[in-house]
């Protein structure tokens, strides 16, 4: 994935940036890892990242596991700790979890600007954050205070209608 930084009043090293997911399955650093026009952002400020830097367990990932800790634990024991594993939370609860599990990020989901304020008080510095879920153009500046590192805006990269290929399971077991 691209990185483009949010332009906000704090120095560029402490700024907000944006994680532009990517539809490249190509593992060469060559390829223009850049789907998104970028003309009026400096080139400086962008960081190359691929969909092969990392592990995101999103909620089937953890029911099928059988919680936040197992999955971590799962993917620790078979990748080593050199993979960065990210985990998709939405309840505070999920949020404490995650911290303990050793996340190395984790991400927001669907939550307001204030809520992952909050959320945030909940998560060491040494954990890397993001807010995803439901963030657009037009409501990016509302999240520029929360406090994350990342904020996914989806809209930039989903201009195509998608064919909705998901699987939910309803038969995994849930911690509850």
């Amino acid at each position: 994935m691209s990185i483009i930084s949010v332009p906000q009043t704090t120095p560029s090293s402490l700024a907000t940036k944006l994680p532009l997911a990517l539809n490249s399955l190509s593992k060469t650093k060559s390829v223009d890892k850049s789907p998104v026009p970028i003309s009026s952002i400096r080139k400086d400020l962008i960081a190359s990242f691929a969909l092969y830097d990392g592990v995101m367990l999103k909620d089937n990932h953890i029911a099928f596991a059988g919680g936040i800790t197992k999955a971590v634990q799962l993917v620790k024991s078979k990748l080593g700790h050199m993979v960065k594993v990210e985990v998709e939370t939405e309840t505070r609860e999920q949020v404490i979890e995650a911290v303990n599990a050793g996340a190395d990020v984790i991400m927001f989901d669907n939550r307001k600007p204030d809520e992952i304020k909050e959320l945030q008080k909940l998560v060491p510095n040494n954990i890397i954050t993001e807010a995803s879920g439901g963030i657009n153009l037009n409501t990016i500046a509302s999240f520029g205070g929360c406090g994350v590192n990342y904020i996914s805006v989806g809209s930039l990269t989903n201009g195509v209608k998608p064919l909705d290929i998901s699987f939910v399971s309803t038969t995994a077991i849930k911690p509850e």
